[in-house]
């Protein structure tokens, strides 16, 4: 946890990072959180970090024990909002870096399918991957997403929440964030096929690991997954069905490994399936040896 007086408890890494967290005026920001990491990505009101120091009352924070890796640093204030990521190169040498937050923009929208509102997720992110944010929509479709420094993000919407036993279609878009205002940023999700697909096996796994992609792929190795659709069901889901929900009718290639622990990390058993255009909902049993 941070101290009052801007330290933090030392890391295991070569070199300390120091600085003020300033208005554009030059006028010091106390309180401000300042955080570092490979990336911030917020989920569930949480930023994941690997140090992180508050200012005094001069700005003034201290980040003690910082890795010798490229790193990304930024400023929150839960008033005054968040600075823009600074990236800091890789090195052994201190570093001073100073943070500026400017008047932050908000992005709000409603997600909608067909015209009707939908319950989905939206994600914002920078187009460096520096900083991820992610929301879940209301009952209407709204949502809003504030602390956004000014520049170009990546919106990806889905029709199902960033956690649970279910992926939808992504829907990307490039949006504009501008200093202090707040855009308003609609998203129309395509309609499409909603698929379950159940694991059938006679050995005792609690663990599913489910991969799901367009298209007929023949993976021979693990790695050859990564840039499959993931989906990860643990404990009492084993037998809960895997869903993928706004699909286009077509090919696809669906893929489960089957465990009894996330130690174990066995190749999965791979399967093509065709989902037709109707009905609007199919089912799919595969068997897993």
């Amino acid at each position: 946890m941070p101290a009052d007086d801007g330290s933090m408890t030392p890391l295991s890494g070569p070199r300390s990072v120091r600085g003020r967290v300033l208005h554009p005026d030059g006028t010091p920001i106390s309180g401000a959180v300042v955080v570092a990491g490979n990336a911030f990505r917020e989920m569930m009101s949480t930023i994941d970090a690997q140090a992180a120091a508050t200012s005094d009352a001069h700005g003034v924070y201290l980040l003690l024990g910082v890795a010798d890796q490229p790193f990304q640093l930024m400023a929150m204030h839960p008033v005054e909002g968040w600075s823009a990521p600074v990236h800091v190169d890789a090195g052994t040498s201190d570093l001073t870096q100073d943070l500026v937050v400017q008047a932050n923009g908000a992005l709000v929208g409603q997600l909608t399918r067909n015209g009707d509102p939908v319950r989905g997720s939206v994600r914002v992110r920078t187009l460096d991957g520096a900083v991820a944010r992610a929301t879940r929509c209301a009952a209407n479709g709204t949502y809003r997403v504030d602390w956004l420094a000014a520049g170009q993000y990546i919106v990806s919407a889905s029709s199902v929440p960033e956690l649970g036993a279910a992926r939808g279609r992504v829907v990307e878009s490039l949006v504009e964030i501008r200093l202090g205002e707040t855009t308003t940023h609609d998203i129309a999700l395509p309609i499409g096929v909603t698929v379950a697909i159940s694991v059938s096996t006679t050995r005792d796994h609690h663990v599913v690991d489910y991969f799901f992609a367009p298209g007929t792929r023949t993976p021979t190795v693990r790695d050859d997954l990564h840039d499959f659709q993931e989906l990860l069901l643990g404990g009492g889901d084993m037998h809960r069905p895997a869903e993928y929900r706004d699909l286009d009718p077509g090919t696809y290639t669906w893929c489960a490994a089957a465990r009894k622990d996330r130690e174990d990390d066995p190749m999965p058993t791979c399967r093509t399936i065709t989902v037709a255009a109707d009905p609007a909902d199919q089912t799919f049993v595969i068997d897993i040896p």
